[in-house]
C-alpha cells in the first residue's frame, strides 16, 4: 500500500511539473506588417493572426500592427528594439528585400540570413499585367509600346525588380512609380488611370478584375503554372535573349519561393522561436485555416522555419559575378 501511496503520489507530482511547463510563453505577440492595409502581405499575417493563438499554450492575443516604409525594410529593421517579456514581435515583409540586401547593401543594412525564420506561409508567383483599357493585352503589344507605367512601394521592393527586369533585361519601355505604401494603394492608382498596370502576386489582384477581364497577364515569373493564369502567358526566362539574362532573372527570382515570410530577431529566445515554428506548422493543417484561407483566395504552401532558412542560405551563397551582373540592370 505505501507502494502505491508513493507511485501516486509520485504521478501527481510529476503532472504538477507539467502544468508549471505548460505556463504560456507568451500573453501577446505582434505581427508588424511592412505595408499599409489591404495588401496580400497583409491578408496572410491578418489569416495567419485568426488562427495562431490556438495553437498556442494559452491562446495568447494576436495582434497585426502596419509599418510601411521602404519596401517593408522599416518593419524588419525595427526587429532591433526586441521585445518585452512574454511577448513575441514577428515581421512579415516583402521578399525582395533579400535580393536588394544583396543587390544594395549599404542601403539596405540587413541580411535576411541574420533573422530567425518562423516560416513562410506561401511562395509568390509574380505576374506583370495590363489594364485592358490601355490596349495592352500581351507581351507582343507591351513591347510595342513606348510607355507603361506600373507602381512599387520602393528601389528594391518586388515590384520594382520585377519590373527593371522588365525594362533592362528584356528591353520593354516599363517605368516604376515608387513610394506607394501597398498593393492596395497601387491597384488604386490602376483603376484611375495612373498606372498603366502592375507586378506581383496573382493572388493579390482583385477576383473581380479577373472576373470581369479588366486586366491582362502578360509575363510570368514563376517556372512552373500559376492558377487562374491562361496558358501561353511568356515566362520570363524564356524571353531573355542570353544564358548570362536568363542566370540573371533565374537569381531574381529565387527569393519569391519564400515569398509570404514571417521572421523574428536573432537575439529572440530560442524556446520562444520554437514554439512558434511549431505553431506555424500546425496551423499549415487546421483544417479551418485551409477552408478560410481558400474562401479569401490565398494560396497556402507552407514552407517550414528550418527549411525557410535553408533556402535563404543558398540564395545567399549566389556566385559574385551573377550578382555583380544583377546589380547593374537594377540601375
Amino acid at each position: 500500500m505505501r507502494t502505491i501511496a508513493f507511485s501516486l503520489a509520485a504521478l501527481l507530482a510529476s503532472f504538477a511539473g507539467g502544468s508549471a511547463d505548460a505556463t504560456p510563453r507568451f500573453d501577446t505577440i505582434n505581427i508588424v506588417v511592412g505595408f499599409s492595409p489591404g495588401g496580400g502581405t497583409d491578408a496572410y499575417a491578418r489569416l495567419l493572426a485568426r488562427f495562431l493563438p490556438r495553437h498556442l499554450e494559452g491562446e495568447p492575443k494576436v495582434l497585426v500592427q502596419n509599418m510601411p516604409g521602404s519596401g517593408s525594410l522599416k518593419a524588419v529593421q525595427s526587429l532591433a528594439a526586441g521585445a518585452p517579456k512574454r511577448s513575441a514581435v514577428i515581421v512579415a515583409f516583402n521578399y525582395g528585400l533579400i535580393t536588394d540586401s544583396q543587390l544594395n547593401p549599404d542601403r539596405a543594412r540587413v541580411r535576411l540570413s541574420d533573422y530567425n525564420w518562423i516560416g513562410s506561409l506561401a511562395p509568390v508567383p509574380a505576374i506583370c499585367y495590363a489594364w485592358r483599357a490601355t490596349g495592352v493585352a500581351s507581351w507582343t503589344d507591351l513591347k510595342a509600346r513606348t510607355q507603361f507605367t506600373v507602381g512599387a512601394p520602393a528601389v528594391g521592393s518586388s515590384n520594382h525588380i520585377n519590373a527593371m527586369m522588365l525594362k533592362n533585361v528584356l528591353r520593354a519601355q516599363v517605368r516604376a512609380v515608387t513610394g506607394y505604401p501597398g498593393s492596395a494603394d497601387e491597384r488604386l492608382a490602376v483603376e484611375r488611370g495612373e498606372l498603366d498596370g502592375g507586378c506581383g502576386a496573382w493572388s493579390s489582384v482583385p477576383p473581380e478584375w479577373i472576373a470581369q477581364n479588366k486586366i491582362a497577364p502578360l509575363v510570368s515569373f514563376a517556372s512552373s503554372a500559376v492558377d487562374g493564369v491562361p496558358e501561353g502567358v511568356p515566362f520570363a526566362v524564356d524571353l531573355a535573349d542570353t544564358p548570362q539574362r536568363k542566370a540573371i532573372i533565374r537569381m531574381l527570382i529565387g527569393p519569391s519561393e519564400v515569398g509570404r515570410p514571417f521572421i523574428m530577431a536573432r537575439d529572440a529566445p530560442a524556446e520562444d522561436v520554437a514554439a512558434l515554428r511549431r505553431a506555424f506548422e500546425t496551423v499549415a493543417n487546421d483544417r479551418e485555416f485551409l477552408a478560410e484561407a481558400k474562401r479569401i483566395g490565398l494560396p497556402i504552401s507552407v514552407i517550414p522555419g528550418i527549411r525557410a532558412e535553408e533556402l535563404i542560405a543558398r540564395i545567399y551563397a549566389t556566385p559574385a559575378d551573377v550578382i555583380a551582373a544583377a546589380k547593374g540592370i537594377m540601375e
